[in-house]
């Protein structure tokens, strides 16, 4: 089934509380898999790799590389993807590449930000209560502001400018927050959700790019240190 010149990368999501894997050659999409039950990640993730190099009829040594969703997101989903990853990418082969998951989204979003005349990309990844992350893009997926780790209210962006909120996010709660402080002509629109394409289509340029991570040297980026959940019960 692998046309010839063309090189195969598995992708992986699993940065926020849904996951998913892709295959692609190239920018091509072959397949994609996801699952949008939460916290599914331990159980099926490394089931569905296994089920979508099979459908496709593709061994693991015939991967160029492996493309991994780097964060911010959530600690468990990335650690889970990451020791996944680590894992198939034993000895370096397939190569590893660490695909930044906010950058991701707006590089696949760009095209259609340019087409409806939206002058920014604000790639949302909700950690927990109304805690975010967030990075916003211009239409070439070129970053305008730094990763920041912030309370909703605490967002910073130019509320003069139409504007695409993308990413992981509860949406109601969102849209209501932007509307009241944009210019009531500015266009707001929301493409909820983050998926294994999105890596994809970054890893690809990254590929051409030799952006190879060391299997052994890869950790997710979490951002915000981890803090276990303390049981109340006695």
């Amino acid at each position: 089934m692998l046309e010839n010149n063309k090189y195969v990368i598995l992708s992986i999501e699993s940065s926020a509380s849904t996951c998913g894997v892709a295959l692609s050659q190239n920018d091509e999409l072959l397949c994609e898999y996801c699952v949008f039950v939460p916290n599914l990640h331990d159980k099926l993730l490394a089931n569905m790799v296994a089920v979508a190099l099979s459908d496709m009829e593709i061994k693991v040594d015939e991967l160029d590389c492996l493309a991994v969703s780097s964060g911010p997101g959530s600690f468990t989903g990335l650690r889970i993807g990451a020791a996944l990853a680590k894992g198939i990418c034993f000895e370096n082969k397939p190569k590893l590449i660490a695909v930044p998951t906010l950058e991701a989204i707006a590089f696949y979003l760009q095209k259609h930000a340019a087409k409806c005349n939206l002058q920014q990309i604000l790639t949302l990844a909700k950690s927990h209560k109304d805690i975010y992350y967030y990075q916003i893009f211009d239409t070439e997926a070129k970053a305008k502001s730094d990763l920041t780790f912030c309370k909703l209210e605490q967002i910073s962006y130019n509320p003069e400018e139409n504007l695409l909120l993308c990413g992981s996010f509860e949406e109601e709660e969102i849209l209501d927050f932007f509307q009241k402080k944009a210019n009531k002509n500015v266009n707001i629109q929301t493409v909820k959700g983050i998926f294994p394409r999105y890596i994809a289509k970054l890893a690809y340029k990254m590929f051409q790019e030799e952006k190879f991570t060391l299997s052994e040297d890869f950790a997710p980026l979490y951002v915000q240190d981890f803090q276990p959940k303390i049981s109340k019960k006695k």
